[in-house]
């Protein structure tokens, strides 16, 4: 009886409201986590960080949990389970409280490992969603990550991006717009500022060419959904631009990307979330300009597939801004001009070459030009007759910055790259100046008078025609000796826009004779193979395919012909 009573003379952890328990200190009991278990499980935490993914750690990191932490929660916890094995065993001179009890340490031996099993098992099951309390430590995990990342972790951090893209665009616009911020602004609001230059700062990171790559090859819906969750928060900020224009550029020049087999004639068109949400989508067009950061690297002869990419994502992307307005239209028109520049003044390399194989690559540069001339003939008949006529140059060098001035000039563009080589019906881009010319002067059949677009064209044609004629280049007048230069005797009525400009090229031309007279060796530059041109009678012959011959002379009866006159336009001026 004398044991029980000491047996029951402990209060129960030390706290006597608890009331006795049978537990003596100077008594071992059983030992739940002993201390080879610890040992155990310290041993598979080293072994676990051996196998943590890097996104595991970056997503502990995020997490305010290093690997270093993790470490210190199961060496402590391993200390705990030691202490607990060593209580039972320790001499004591009086009674020290909750302390004595090996349960104690066990329970926070347990903890220490439950936490630190528990940050890993949530690491490599639930991705990070930032807010703007851990931007700081999410951009730098982030960037750590994306610094040695492989396409795998690439793919394995998209889920937590996603989740994240909106707010750090969003935190990221905060530092944008403040011109000279008073003091007390800066300091009020320091803290923000940091954060937001961290969230500007990892946007810039994001738009590395090899993420985004695997972003529009590996994972396009993902890539697609972020595009989504952009446009539904109206998140923009200007640090966010280059990674979405990246995601652009590598979604045309890729062969594997989502776009190839988006716009392909089966499979993935049925469903072409990549491309809707990029290239068509109107908030992403206008604000992020997908397009903006797009070059051809033409170092000697274009890739086909690329640009036919590239024609699929600026039909989208014109048809997305179409209701924005010329203003909004014009940025867009600048990228897609800037990015036809470079493929049209190569257009030589491809007519020297003498290669047939280029067929496709020709075929390509003809349908984007004719995209373009479709695309500004769309434009017009959406407007108004004040709206169109206010479109027309009053004189032929008014400078005009809006998108139908710059689509104007990627086909004439597109003609002078062909011209200093054009050979006629058996040049490599005989077809295609053909379908120019077709497109943008003949498409409207029996209506009369110049639209704006035509003018305009027709304008810079003109003006380079006149260059023709006091010796310098490009000799565009090989390619209109082919393709307008006889169309004046077309039997189409006078106001027929393509006799228009044909009696206008007509009028240039009498200059022709004083040129040739003045620097006969030029004469074969300005034209084409099958034509031919007599100094004597001052006439020009045309030899045709099937070998017949026409001779014309040039006309000098014909009075000028100013495309700046109403009476050559469609949309006559309103009247006062």
């Amino acid at each position: 009886m004398a044991g029980a009573e000491v047996a029951t003379g402990y209060a129960c952890l030390g706290i006597s409201w608890l009331g006795n328990c049978a537990y003596n200190p100077a008594s071992p009991t059983s030992i739940y986590l002993s201390l080879g278990e610890a040992i155990s499980s310290l041993g598979f935490i080293v072994a676990v960080q051996q196998l943590l993914k890097p996104i595991y750690i970056f997503r502990l990191e995020a997490r305010f949990v290093t690997v270093g932490r993790l470490y210190a929660f199961v060496f402590c916890a391993a200390v705990c389970a030691l202490i607990a094995s060593v209580v039972p065993s320790l001499p004591r001179a009086q009674w020290l409280g909750p302390f004595d009890y090996p349960i104690v340490w066990e329970i926070l031996s347990a903890s220490l490992f439950a936490v630190a099993y528990g940050a890993v098992a949530l690491a490599a099951v639930l991705p990070i969603r930032v807010s703007p309390n851990n931007i700081t430590k999410f951009a730098q995990a982030s960037a750590q990550l994306l610094s040695s990342a492989s396409d795998r972790d690439h793919i394995d951090f998209v889920r937590d991006l996603r989740r994240s893209l909106p707010v750090l665009v969003k935190e990221a616009r905060f530092n944008e717009g403040h011109y000279e911020p008073s003091a007390f602004f800066l300091f009020t609001n320091r803290r923000r500022m940091g954060h937001a230059s961290y969230a500007a700062s990892l946007l810039h990171i994001l738009s590395d060419s090899r993420f985004c790559k695997t972003l529009v090859d590996r994972v396009p819906w993902e890539a697609s959904r972020m595009m989504r969750d952009l446009e539904l928060e109206a998140a923009y900020a200007k640090a966010a631009e280059p990674f979405v224009r990246e995601m652009g550029r590598q979604a045309i020049t890729s062969a594997d990307s989502m776009l190839e087999r988006e716009i392909a004639f089966t499979g993935f068109r049925s469903a072409p979330l990549l491309s809707d949400s990029l290239f068509a989508s109107p908030f992403i067009v206008d604000n992020y300009n997908p397009l903006e950061s797009f070059r051809f690297q033409v170092l000697e002869i274009a890739d086909p597939d690329v640009l036919r990419r590239f024609n699929a994502a600026t039909r989208m992307c014109f048809e997305a801004s179409e209701k924005l307005g010329l203003k909004r239209f014009s940025s867009l028109a600048v990228s897609v001009h800037s990015a036809y520049g470079s493929i049209f003044h190569a257009m030589y390399r491809v007519q020297r070459s003498g290669k047939r194989e280029h067929f496709n690559l020709t075929f390509e540069i003809d349908r984007g030009v004719e995209a373009i001339i479709s695309i500004a003939s769309e434009m017009i008949v959406n407007l108004s007759d004040n709206e169109c006529y206010a479109l027309y140059k009053t004189s032929a060098d008014q400078h005009r910055s809006d998108a139908l001035e710059l689509m104007a000039e990627i086909v004439f563009d597109a003609l002078t790259g062909m011209s200093n080589e054009f050979q006629g019906y058996g040049d490599h881009f005989w077809t295609m100046a053909l379908n120019v010319f077709g497109k943008a002067f003949e498409k409207h059949g029996d209506e009369e008078g110049l639209t704006p677009f035509q003018q305009r064209l027709g304008l810079m044609i003109l003006s380079k025609l006149r260059d023709n004629m006091n010796g310098f280049y490009p000799a565009i007048m090989r390619v209109l000796m082919w393709c307008v230069y006889p169309r004046l005797d077309d039997r189409k009525k006078d106001g027929a826009p393509i006799v228009i400009l044909a009696r206008a090229v007509h009028s240039v031309l009498r200059d022709f004779p004083a040129l040739a007279s003045r620097e006969p060796s030029k004469v074969r530059h300005y034209l084409p193979e099958n034509v031919r041109y007599n100094f004597i009678t001052e006439e020009f012959t045309h030899v045709y395919s099937d070998g017949a011959e026409k001779t014309s002379k040039v006309n000098t009866t014909l009075g000028n012909v100013d495309l700046t006159d109403p009476v050559y336009w469609r949309v006559r001026p309103p009247e006062r």
